[in-house]
């Protein structure tokens, strides 16, 4: 009997050249050598494509059959394992839903080739028409497996991590499809009826070719470029595919057979059309990775589908039981394959619902890891209170609220109440009382007393939840460690305390300085000049008036010093480092303390409200230094960087343990808050017998929000 049709066909080159044609580098970088060989070796497989193409109508002209067909099963099967060996060459390469894409290609491409060496091997060495389930099979396998690898969606990245519902629903709706076949066609593998069962095959053929067609057309609607191109691609080539096999399945229900020829010349081109697709992709394979998308589309089909399909199998099962024209082998061989079918079925939901619930269990795990994470961010501890007499459960950062070493706590609400401060338990209870009574929230504030003594601040807020008679059932809710928040508002207190406290301290320090010395000098310049005047017949000697004039220079000096205590006007007029220049001349003089001033790269337009706030600091650096330090040498850094200002103001004093836990005093608290008014950090960095470091860094890109923010402030 002659060959059955020659349905073979995909693309290709010589492998070596398609392996050779876009190997990227190590690194995943792709530079111009080798995208010009890429190109190269693509021109090359076109040459390589019309020479077989040229070869197969070569010998449709000049060989007879069998020749003919033995030399067109030969190139069809060398370009199938040519475009089988470029594509798992791909799949190697790539990654996630991409290797899927190209292994399924490969699998496909592999089982197409099956087809050719079972003719070569029946028909002629053993001089027999092959089998019937031998020869379609595959043919129908690679259909689906082409499906499977569009249906893959290479192009997008899936939400889930581990889609494996998705998956098997997938894969139930290509069984369906293999079902279909083996329904169909396996019973005539075992009786009589060779063209019956051939014709059969040929519509279930050209349905699954319809199939792939149209996944191919979705997927290209919804894609982008580069995937697009290789989308359109395999559409054209499956299309002159599809197109050749239903010309060959007519001549073979006319005919009875189908010989090579020129007939022939599309499956040959169609491919090496599929080929140069897997060529295409591995040059392009850097781009491609690049371009996948999230997927962001309904899922609820394919389980629709899914559902569908496990529905029908049992239904053709039940219809073929009713069924009794049929041949008695035929019968028992289909409600066989039905009966296996339901079978691998339940094999497949027992599967499914196995790997949904340790998936489940994986998120649960996850998510209570995120949680303790969060909690223990936020020293945050949530409750769960069986009001009707079970027990109760906490968990979260239990170690910062009640100094348990355990991450979690299951007993009775009384085993945990006892460490809520004693002068805090009867309103923590009637508040929660009252909230479960009223239906409201609850939320209060209390303290907590760790065994060691320690006394932590928490808040906390809840909600009772209630049978359908209206007695509580449940009590949830978290508590939050708000220690840190209730000490910043007490030093706030305080801070605001001492500056009040300062304020008035410079008020009286000033008005002592107006009455006790500027008031006094003036009143005797006053009286002396009084009495000159009472005098009029004596004319005032050079050294009466040079002592009133010595007195009044003395005054303005005073009182210039004074105004430049209060706010330095030379910094107004000449810019910070002229009066950083000044001041440290100035401090030698009264305190005897060496002062070296360094300036590197200091621009002359620094905003005004920067300019104070670097003087403020070095003034009350240097205060603190003579106070406190006993050094008789400071050195103040001043130094420009490219987008800010550092300051630095060392001495190599008596320094202090920044460890110790004394509380710092106003200058460094005034100091920190200037810096970071201005948008910039003060460091301060001290040990004892080591001296002292205060180090100011302040940005000047934040200069005109910060400006903003002092004007504001001001």
């Amino acid at each position: 009997m002659a060959k059955l049709s020659t349905v073979v066909s995909r693309s290709p080159r010589n492998l070596k050249d398609a392996l050779q044609t876009a190997a990227p580098r190590a690194d995943g970088v792709t530079d111009t050598a080798d995208r010009r060989g890429s190109g190269v070796g693509l021109d090359l497989w076109s040459g390589v494509a019309l020479g077989a193409i040229a070869a197969h109508v070569l010998a449709s002209l000049v060989l007879k059959e069998p020749a003919l067909n033995i030399c067109c099963a030969g190139i069809n099967f060398s370009l199938l394992v040519v475009a089988a060996g470029v594509t798992t060459r791909n799949a190697i390469l790539s990654k996630q839903s991409i290797r899927l894409f190209w292994t399924l290609l490969a699998a496909a491409y592999w089982l197409w080739a099956i087809p050719p060496c079972v003719w070569f091997y029946y028909t002629v060495l053993r001089g027999s028409p092959p089998k019937f389930l031998f020869m379609t099979f595959p043919w129908f396998l690679h259909i689906v497996l082409m499906i499977a690898a569009v249906a893959a969606r290479p192009h997008l990245r899936l939400r889930i991590r581990k889609p494996y519902g998705v998956t098997l629903n997938f894969l139930v709706v290509l069984f369906l499809l293999v079902f279909g076949y083996a329904y169909l066609l396996f019973p005539y593998g075992y009786v009589h009826g060779f063209p019956v069962a051939m014709r059969k095959f040929a519509t279930l053929y050209s349905v699954e070719n319809l199939i792939l067609l149209l996944v191919l057309g979705a997927v290209i609607v919804r894609s982008q470029s580069p995937w697009r191109s290789i989308y359109w691609h395999l559409l054209g080539a499956s299309t002159l595919y599809a197109l050749e096999s239903e010309f060959a399945h007519l001549v073979f229900a006319s005919n009875g057979r189908f010989t090579d020829g020129l007939v022939a010349v599309p499956f040959t081109a169609a491919t090496a059309w599929f080929v140069w697709v897997s060529v295409k992709g591995r040059r392009e394979a850097a781009e491609l990775a690049q371009t996948v998308q999230p997927d962001t589309s309904n899922r609820t089909r394919t389980s629709l589908l899914a559902m569908a399909a496990v529905v029908a199998i049992p239904v053709v099962g039940i219809v073929e039981l009713l069924r009794t024209q049929e041949l008695s082998g035929t019968r028992v061989i289909r409600l066989f394959i039905v009966l296996t079918s339901v079978v691998l079925l339940a094999v497949v939901a027992f599967v499914q619902e196995y790997l949904s619930n340790r998936e489940l269990a994986s998120d649960v795990v996850l998510a209570n890891v995120r949680l303790r994470l969060a909690l223990e961010s936020g020293k945050s501890v949530v409750w769960d209170w069986d009001l009707s007499g079970g027990q109760d459960f906490w968990f979260g950062d239990l170690h910062t609220m009640f100094g348990i070493p355990s991450g979690t706590f299951q007993g009775k609400l009384e085993d945990l109440a006892h460490y809520v401060h004693e002068e805090d338990r009867e309103q923590v209870s009637q508040s929660i009382k009252a909230a479960v009574r009223e239906h409201q929230p609850y939320e209060g504030e209390f303290r907590i007393v760790w065994p060691d003594g320690t006394v932590r601040y928490a808040a906390a807020m809840g909600r009772c939840h209630y049978a359908p008679n209206g007695q509580p059932e449940r009590m949830l809710g978290i508590t939050v460690d708000i220690t840190e928040r209730k000490r910043a508002e007490r030093e706030l207190r305080e801070l605001s305390g001492h500056l009040i406290a300062a304020q008035e301290e410079e008020r009286t320090r000033i008005a002592r300085e107006l009455h006790d010395d500027m008031s006094q000098r003036l009143a005797l310049l006053a009286i002396e000049i009084q009495t000159l005047n009472n005098s009029p017949s004596e004319i005032p000697t050079a050294n009466s008036l040079q002592g009133l004039w010595q007195r009044v220079s003395e005054i303005s000096e005073d009182i210039h010093s004074l105004s430049h205590r209060l706010h330095p006007a030379l910094l107004d007029r000449v810019g910070l480092v002229p009066a950083l220049r000044r001041f440290c001349r100035e401090v030698p003089a009264q305190t005897g303390i060496k002062v070296t001033l360094t300036c590197r790269d200091i621009s002359d337009s620094i905003p005004k409200h920067i300019a104070t706030c670097l003087f403020r600091v070095v003034q009350e650096a240097m205060a603190n230094v003579v106070k406190h330090s006993g050094a008789t040498e400071a050195i103040i850094e001043l130094t420009g960087e490219a987008e800010s200002i550092r300051l630095r103001v060392v001495d190599a004093g008596v320094g202090f343990e920044q460890d110790s836990g004394q509380r710092h005093g106003l200058g460094l608290v005034s100091m920190r808050e200037r810096v970071r008014l201005v948008g910039g950090e003060l460091t301060v960095r001290s040990q004892a017998s080591q001296g002292t470091v205060v180090q100011a860094q302040i940005p000047l890109a934040c200069a005109t929000s910060s400006e903003d923010s002092l004007e504001a402030t001001a």
